[in-house]
């Protein structure tokens, strides 16, 4: 899961499996070959299915319920 973290934040995860990935490259502010390799990575490490409605809606649960933990235990 830090693998997948550190990749990127919640937003940014939204945005990389729900809009266009010209868009979405323009957005994290790198081109769309380095979107391709780093969801091809994120593939590697979870699974390719990760774009599936259910699996992906399941991912920025997870994903969220990190930064949420991080956030309560800083406080």
């Amino acid at each position: 899961m830090k693998h997948i973290v550190n990749c990127c934040a919640p937003w940014r995860f939204t945005w990389i499996v729900t809009v266009q990935k010209k868009e979405t490259a323009e957005k994290l502010f790198i081109v769309r070959q380095t979107l391709y390799h780093r969801l091809k990575k994120i593939g590697e490490l979870i699974g390719s299915d990760f774009m599936k409605p259910d699996n992906r809606l399941a991912l920025e649960m997870a994903i969220k319920a990190f930064y949420m933990k991080d956030a309560i235990k800083n406080d």
